[in-house]
């Protein structure tokens, strides 16, 4: 089974849901038609690799992350006066992610993100409590690999771990910016999260003598390890 390696070509469309406030100031559940381009910006620009490509395009690693994106609610009622503050919210906190990779091809010392079979992948994208695989991609390239069984479920796992692990932090994180008066105190929690998800590169920067590696990324790949070793004494 092929897949197609990601690249700045593709792109991600999906359905995510989180708060919508309506009139009386109700705050409920609404889905959110939501894409992104992945040669747009605001993104870890740094995983779309310049001197690698395919069909002309900047191939792009695991891990790759796209901030500020849009967002178009689908309402169930007239929007309240709040609405506008938790939309703001929505925007810059807001995020899509990719975890599909094959750790057998690699650039940079860090593995190319794929799709999950042909030009069709998925996305992890923000959403109410806790990150969910609703952004759906399509990326056609001539460039294919063939993902192993240990590729897919490694990959599951490295979204469930950065997404359980983004959610905990994120809520001492939350509560942080209560401590912060007014405005002031959402300002404070954007950024937080915005350093959180950028952990990895940030704390990459310090010079040490063994690389960070995101604990997300570990668990995944010992799993997919396991999984492909026992996969081959079957």
């Amino acid at each position: 089974m092929s897949a197609c390696f990601y690249n700045a070509e593709g792109g991600m469309v999906g359905v995510d849901p989180h708060l919508y406030v309506t009139t009386g100031e109700v705050p409920v559940a609404a889905a959110h038609v939501t894409a992104k381009h992945f040669d747009s910006e605001p993104s870890t620009y740094w995983k779309r690799l310049q001197d690698v490509r395919s069909d002309g395009a900047a191939m792009i690693q695991r891990g790759f992350d796209q901030y500020l994106v849009p967002h178009v609610p689908i309402p169930t009622a007239p929007p309240g006066a709040g609405e506008l503050a938790a939309y703001a919210l929505i925007i810059a906190t807001s995020s899509t992610k990719a975890h599909m990779s094959v750790a057998s091809v690699t650039a940079h010392g860090s593995p190319l993100a794929t799709c999950l079979y042909g030009a069709a992948g998925l996305n992890a994208n923000c959403a109410m409590v806790i990150a969910l695989p609703t952004g759906v991609v399509w990326n056609p390239n001539s460039v294919e690999t063939s993902p192993t069984i240990g590729d897919y479920i490694g990959a599951y796992y490295n979204y469930l771990f950065s997404a359980i692990l983004s959610t905990l932090v994120g809520k001492h994180i939350d509560a942080l910016g209560k401590l912060v008066a007014g405005p002031l105190g959402k300002v404070v929690e954007v950024a937080l999260k915005h350093l959180l998800r950028r952990r990895k590169d940030l704390i990459g920067l310090i010079p040490t003598e063994t690389p960070f590696k995101d604990p997300a990324d570990v668990l995944s790949d010992v799993i997919r390890k396991v999984v492909d070793g026992l996969a081959k004494r079957l």
